[in-house]
């Protein structure tokens, strides 16, 4: 049994260098046709179909007219050694001496240029992975902008929703690349929703009790933010309330109109009773209302003239 040596390289895509123990050849193609040059000058083109295991092969030598044509099946195809030499003259091997190292020299410019084709590709992909990577890492969100009305009041129980735009308008968004906080979540219950095409935010905001909250709407890569602040109110607390407020007011007016009303009657009743005519004598001690009951040297006068005299027992 004699010694078999073989080795096949891929240096590009479709591209093999087949190293065998007499030659050294070079075949390119795709699947069903290919094309295989070794050292001895020898080029053999296949064609077949694939999957049916029919195939043509032509061999001829280069710079030669001797040529060889070939079909096989699947049944009794015979392989085709494109890198073993034919027995040929001691003329022609001197003949084809030249022809050989021709080939080599050109297997040589096929390998160099496919292995610089090889560093030359991986170096773009590198540099276009560079590149992706730089422009992932500079997609942040610069800007948030309200383009939805203000909301500063809500009723208890009800929503309102808040509508920001997000630059760069391509931001690639994901679920939470923005989120909205409270400063009082018994009072104001947020919510963010991320969008895209374009990029942009729907915040919700829920009144859940009676009192002011403050809320953010933040990047979640960046410090870009929004706040804004919302009064959350309960109407029917609040008209209650009023209600209330609105009678006792009217009842403490009606105290206070009463009381001035008692304070005026008195007032007037005093006034009246001071200029109420009574009668004294010049050194008697009491005042009287009947001028009989003074006796005689009595003289009339009014309530407020009567100075330290008490009133008289009998008419007063």
């Amino acid at each position: 049994m004699g010694f078999r040596f073989r080795k096949s390289f891929k240096i590009a895509p479709g591209v093999r260098v087949n190293v065998g123990k007499k030659s050294v050849g070079i075949s390119a193609g795709v699947k069903g046709a290919r094309v295989s040059v070794n050292s001895s000058g020898r080029k053999t083109t296949t064609v077949g179909l694939p999957g049916t295991g029919l195939s043509y092969s032509k061999t001829e030598k280069i710079g030669g007219s001797k040529t060889s044509i070939r079909s096989s099946s699947s049944n009794n195809a015979q392989p085709i050694r494109p890198d073993l030499q034919p027995a040929q003259p001691q003329e022609e091997k001197k003949k084809n001496g030249c022809c050989g190292c021709a080939v080599y020299a050109f297997i040589a410019l096929l390998i160099i240029g496919a292995l610089g084709s090889c560093i030359g590709g991986t170096d773009d992909k590198d540099k276009q992975t560079d590149t992706a990577n730089d422009g992932t890492q500079a997609a942040v969100i610069t800007q948030l902008t309200q383009t939805s009305d203000a909301v500063t009041e809500i009723d208890l129980g009800s929503s309102q929703t808040l509508t920001y735009t997000v630059d760069p308008s391509d931001f690639a968004m994901t679920a939470d690349a923005v989120y909205a906080t409270t400063s009082d979540s018994d009072v104001l219950a947020v919510s963010a929703e991320c969008l895209s095409d374009p990029a942009r935010v729907e915040v919700t905001l829920t009144g859940k009790a009676a009192g002011t909250a403050d809320y953010t709407v933040r990047a979640a890569d960046s410090d870009v933010q929004q706040t804004g602040q919302v009064t959350v109110h309960d109407r029917a607390a609040e008209q209650e309330a009023a209600e209330k407020a609105a009678a006792e007011k009217a009842a403490q007016e009606q105290a206070s109109a009463e009381a001035a009303a008692t304070q005026q009657a008195a007032q007037e009743q005093a006034a009246a009773q001071q200029s109420e005519t009574v009668y004294i004598t010049p050194s008697g001690k009491r005042w009287h209302r009947s001028a009989s009951c003074a006796g005689k040297n009595a003289r009339a006068v009014t309530m407020d003239q009567v100075g330290s005299r008490t009133p008289c027992q009998k008419c007063a």
